[in-house]
């Protein structure tokens, strides 16, 4: 019972970030122009580096795939683009995007440390 809880607790976690990476793909010039806004050079490369990492270390992370090292890579990444983009508090949502990514970056943490 307990590898199944584990698998749905990566799944759902895991899940947001190959979402986001498909988005990513499917919207690249919408993202591109989310990016452009915060004066973020490189934003081509950087794309490019943001669909890989959500969806490798996604699907790595969802199916117990050296779930550890994903985990760390996707707190990282989370941790780096909440405080590009989500820090400006005087605005409700980015607030609310702010918090959900610190809960999802405590979901990482607790299955990365707990996920044997």
């Amino acid at each position: 019972m307990k590898n199944i809880l584990l698998f749905a607790s990566r799944l759902f976690i895991g899940s947001i970030f190959v979402y986001s990476g498909v988005i990513k793909i499917i919207d690249s010039q919408g993202e591109l122009g989310y990016m452009r806004m915060f004066d973020i050079p490189g934003t081509g490369v950087l794309l490019v580096v943001a669909v890989a990492v959500e969806l490798i270390a996604g699907v790595f992370f969802i199916f117990g795939l050296r779930a550890r090292y994903a985990g760390v890579v996707l707190i990282l990444f989370l941790a780096l683009t909440t405080y590009i983009f989500h820090t400006n508090f005087a605005d409700p949502s980015q607030q609310v995007h702010f918090l959900k990514n610190l809960a999802i970056m405590g979901g990482l943490l607790h299955v990365t440390i707990n996920d044997a």
